[in-house]
């Protein structure tokens, strides 16, 4: 499946800035383009979950599952990681936002699984090229080009501090060693599987230390 952080990419077209077009939710947006990857990385913390991922890829999940799975992203992000406000239009308009967001992702990710409905449509898409599917190709080359648009549109941060960096980089190699050892899947996978849930477990617990810290 094309890299979970570059499928953001997808939803630019329908954003202006840092808010969503008309009364779209940037938020929902995002979090929704996002949202059906998420039980592969929670997989790390809860063994089994994996198996859901081929459920939050279902066409019926995106206005159902898939917003629900948006809305704790949202929530996570807005409520713990950096609290504050983004651009709220309802909890309706959130919805069909978050909505949008996940059917861009499983559309995406028909044109670069196999035997998903894009595959199905377009047999060319199974022709080997040096080795590999075409599908397979258009995965990886079509994450490549997705962080690249993402990349410039990027907000300028402070520079962190290094026992920051330092504690989300030790979070992020623990929650790769980890899947790693269970061997069950592609190294590939596992890697960036156990990446992102490393640095959002290590992430998580900077925010509850910074609000335990500011507590005092």
């Amino acid at each position: 499946m094309p890299f979970t952080l570059s499928h953001p990419a997808a939803v630019l077209p329908l954003l202006d800035g840092t808010r969503g077009r008309g009364p779209l939710v940037a938020a929902g947006l995002v979090a929704g383009s996002m949202a059906p990857d998420v039980p592969f990385f929670a997989d790390s913390l809860l063994r089994g979950c994996y198996r859901f991922g081929d459920v939050t890829h279902r066409w019926w999940a995106v206005p159902t599952v898939d917003v629900l799975i948006a809305g704790g992203l949202t929530w996570w992000w807005y409520g713990l990681v950096r609290p504050g406000r983004y651009d709220r239009g309802g909890y309706g308009w959130f919805a069909v936002s978050a909505a949008i967001g996940a059917a861009t992702h499983v559309g995406w990710d028909s044109f670069t699984h196999q035997g998903r409905a894009g595959v199905r449509a377009f047999p060319v898409l199974n022709t080997e090229l040096a080795g590999c599917p075409l599908y397979t190709v258009l995965q990886y080359g079509s994450s490549a080009a997705g962080l690249a648009l993402l990349a410039p549109r990027l907000p300028p941060a402070p520079e962190p501090r290094r026992s920051t960096v330092a504690g989300l980089a030790l979070a992020t190699a623990a929650g790769v060693l980890h899947r790693l050892s269970r061997r069950e899947r592609g190294l590939i996978a596992e890697c960036c599987f156990g990446a992102g849930a490393g640095l959002a477990a290590g992430i998580t617990a900077y925010a509850l230390a910074g609000r335990s810290a500011r507590a005092r």
